[in-house]
């Protein structure tokens, strides 16, 4: 009798706390603007300073979009010295449902091999990506799929699937303030399709999220995978780590006053080849209007780095092509009289 008169009160202590909403870690003010620094992460986890861009995210308004009402957010991604310039180019939309965020997932998917996948758009929708109010380590499957590669000849019958976790709860430092987070971990998993399927490999991405900031740290480690024993290809996924930023970084072309050059130069880009960025130093000996442009294969102009007056010195600029298809390009400075054309190579 007096387990049960303890038992009483403590069912009533946690029936009566307030449920956890996906809205108290979404922002309530439409214009409000996320900032990220995004890194490349080497086969150590360390970040790789070349590869680094910056992601902007703008709350726009809410929506009706494909039967949900929708928050939109619009995302652009460049580095330091374009970020600000660029012109909004994606859309993403998130719907909140009590305890629930559903996520669209559309073009996102496009870059699926379809010999594998078929219709791409078979499986654009809303996905309930986090339950706030999930058990602590319970996985809910969100996604899947069966199809079959061929390799060498041979069909290889796979299951694809995402789960969503919810973690235990995480106290996060960051650069706009310090926050008890929800954590979730999302896993893409592969299975070969026998009489019991067996896992091939999961690849997890940990996302924290924040009351009334939403993500504030996205994870995932580099990922090596080694098919010899299943007869399939071995490969790896670079990581990647989203931080969010209070302000970008006050970096652009950056320029050694110090050293006045003699003549104009324009060096080899480095790395090159490159993915997704390189970086382009080139020196001019007196002030002057500088025009530095990237051209495709055909001629046609893709990206203006450089485009005003600059005073003598030697500069560096960092060309993003993230959003460019691998192939062969040529970048162009003109200084008045001087011209120079270089040729790079983009491998993705």
């Amino acid at each position: 009798m007096k387990s049960l008169l303890t038992i009483i009160p403590l069912y009533f202590v946690f029936s009566v706390l307030p449920a956890q909403n996906a809205s108290d870690y979404f922002p309530d003010n439409f214009g409000y603007t996320w900032k990220y620094k995004v890194e490349t992460l080497d086969s150590l986890n360390e970040p790789i300073p070349e590869y680094t861009v910056y992601e902007m995210d703008s709350l726009v308004n809410v929506v009706y979009y494909n039967d949900k009402e929708a928050n939109l957010i619009l995302s652009k991604t460049g580095n330091l010295e374009s970020i600000n310039l660029l012109p909004y180019i994606d859309s993403n939309y998130v719907a909140l449902e009590s305890d629930l965020a559903n996520v669209y997932v559309g073009s996102l998917l496009e870059g699926l091999p379809s010999e594998y996948f078929g219709d791409i758009s078979q499986f654009f929708g809303w996905y309930a990506i986090y339950d706030f109010n999930s058990n602590v380590n319970n996985s809910r499957q969100i996604f899947s799929y069966d199809t079959t590669i061929t390799i060498d000849s041979v069909d290889v019958p796979l299951r694809f699937t995402v789960e969503s976790k919810r973690l235990s709860d995480e106290n996060l430092e960051t650069e706009i303030g310090n926050f008890s987070c929800k954590k979730f971990e999302l896993s893409v998993n592969v299975y070969y399709l026998t009489i019991i399927p067996i896992k091939l490999f999961s690849i997890p991405t940990y996302n924290w999220l924040a009351p009334g900031n939403w993500i504030v740290l996205e994870y995932r480690e580099t990922f090596y995978f080694s098919g010899e024993e299943f007869g399939l290809p071995s490969f790896h996924i670079p990581g990647s780590r989203k931080t969010i930023l209070s302000e970008f970084p006050i970096v652009g072309i950056s320029v050694n006053s110090n050293e006045i050059p003699e003549k104009f130069v324009l060096s080899q880009n480095y790395p090159n080849p490159f993915n997704p960025s390189t970086q382009i130093n080139y020196s001019i000996p007196v002030t002057s209007n500088v025009v530095l442009k990237i051209y495709n294969i055909l001629g046609k102009e893709v990206a203006t780095l450089v485009n005003g007056q600059k005073v003598a010195g030697n500069y560096t600029v960092t060309f993003d092509a993230s959003k460019l298809a691998s192939g062969v390009y040529f970048y162009k400075l003109q200084n008045g009289s001087f011209g120079e054309t270089k040729k790079m190579i983009l491998v993705k």
